[in-house]
């Protein structure tokens, strides 16, 4: 029986390979519940085995390749033609004429009118526009792996908000992990005189961004696909002279872990110290992380970011766009960030308000509590103070005598949550920061200096 599973936070240069060309994470899987576990590499971008097969136990010293089949829908990483050479055919075809150009979803490429022949039976987009080149997220096939790489994209609404606030805020370069849309705006309107470079796991953008424009990234490790050369227009990019100021704009798939994207956000910070010849590499540079409000616990364990109240729409998510009539709930999504949430006003015509108590915009229906002294709601409905856990809830749930906490109305008692501490059960922390481990760990070494 499996108690869960911990991501290994290091160093992954050393890791083996998946199939896909990244390096993998090391995980650990917790067997029995008091002491037994197995550490294993795999995928970093795709954990389930069905998207990539890759599965290696960490005391297997030889090489592993793995001889199954990856699914085609996983990251073409063979790299075949350089990134030059596959933008190079991007531009050739603007300069013809518009009844001349195609696109190949299937093979994910450009197709001139005299290779049609073969590609038939494909999905073919034909005659494409100036307008349909220049954004590539309205042509492009979003990627709907929620675990690695899902591709939601914001509503023309939430990029105005992020790029008003970004130029707000005197940012001028921002850095766009995994936000096409965002990176498309700035590439499209040079008026906002921002410098935006995108790092995305979706290598297709190759086509419509040059070199300097975009780089082959996966976000879970750090690494760069194309190698020095992209690692060397990052570096160049996030060098700052004069008033420049430069901002992580960063939405991860939501099943993404945590721990890594924290990990991931203190390496590029780290990264941006060294370029700039500062010393404190511990800090976090600005960013606004794009996470459901549910995560808030964990990304404050991690990162100790605040939460805004701005609800963040997709144009494509099933659930999580505005107006959707299968689910009457609001958005969920939210931008967590470490610049101070009363430096950052969020739009009173989209029903919000300024809370002078908290010095934050907030949900207008979003009301302050007395007694927490705080706007304690998160998805955008009123909460209410429990006297019995002494903080706000769901108005859905109620306190429970028995489990001893507000839960929802129609749940079990007696059930433990699978999320927190798998050697405990405390849900507060997880098994790595479990005190009892800590004694196990001390225990141990004070009988081998005994010995």
């Amino acid at each position: 029986m499996s108690y869960g599973v911990d991501v290994i936070i290091k160093d992954v240069s050393s890791h083996p390979k998946c199939p896909h060309g990244s390096p993998t994470l090391l995980f650990e899987r917790y067997t029995e519940k008091k002491t037994g576990s197995q550490k294993y590499f795999a995928c970093s971008a795709n954990r389930e085995r069905k998207f990539c097969p890759f599965f290696q136990l960490a005391d297997v010293n030889k090489k592993y390749v793995s001889n199954k089949r990856v699914n085609p829908d996983t990251i073409d990483v063979q790299l075949i033609k350089s990134h030059e050479k596959i933008y190079s055919g991007f531009k050739k075809l603007k300069k013809l004429n518009q009844s001349d150009r195609s696109y190949c979803h299937d093979c994910s490429c450009f197709v001139l009118s005299s290779e049609l022949k073969n590609h038939k039976g494909h999905n073919i987009v034909n005659s494409l526009s100036a307008e349909v080149l220049s954004k590539p997220t309205n042509l492009l096939k979003p990627l709907t792996n929620s675990g690695s790489e899902a591709q939601f994209l914001f509503t023309a609404k939430v990029v105005q908000f992020l790029i008003n606030t970004t130029k707000n805020l005197n940012f001028t370069h921002v850095l766009c992990v995994g936000c096409p849309r965002i990176h498309e705006f700035i590439v499209n309107h040079p008026e906002t005189k921002l410098n935006s470079l995108l790092l995305d796991i979706d290598a297709r953008y190759e086509h419509f961004y040059g070199s300097t424009q975009f780089c082959h990234y996966n976000l879970f490790n750090h690494y760069f696909f194309r190698g020095d050369n992209s690692k060397d227009v990052y570096r160049n990019f996030m060098k700052c002279t004069g008033d420049d100021k430069i901002l992580i704009m960063l939405d991860p798939p939501f099943g993404g872990l945590t721990d890594v994207i924290a990990y991931t956000l203190k390496l590029i910070s780290k990264d941006w110290f060294l370029v700039n010849g500062k010393t404190n590499t511990s800090h976090i540079i600005s960013t606004f992380l794009i996470f459901p409000y549910f995560m808030e616990r964990r990304i404050i364990d991690t990162l100790s970011f605040s939460m805004l109240d701005y609800q963040v729409d997709y144009e494509n998510h099933p659930l999580f766009k505005k107006g959707n009539q299968a689910s009457k709930r609001l958005s969920p999504v939210r931008i967590f960030t470490n610049i101070s949430p009363a430096s950052i006003p969020l739009p009173l015509e989209e029903n919000y308000r300024f809370c002078e108590i908290c010095q934050r915009h907030v949900s207008s229906e979003n009301k302050h509590c007395t007694i927490c002294n705080a706007c304690t709601s998160k998805d955008g409905y009123p909460f209410i103070h429990c006297h019995m856990c002494n903080c706000c809830f769901k108005s859905t749930k109620r306190h429970c005598n028995i489990c001893e906490r507000c839960l929802p109305t129609d749940h079990t008692c007696g059930l433990q949550s699978s999320q927190g501490c798998h050697k405990c059960g405390d849900i507060s922390h997880k098994r790595r920061q479990c005190p009892l481990q800590s004694d196990v760990i001390q225990s141990a070494k004070r009988k081998k200096i005994k010995k």
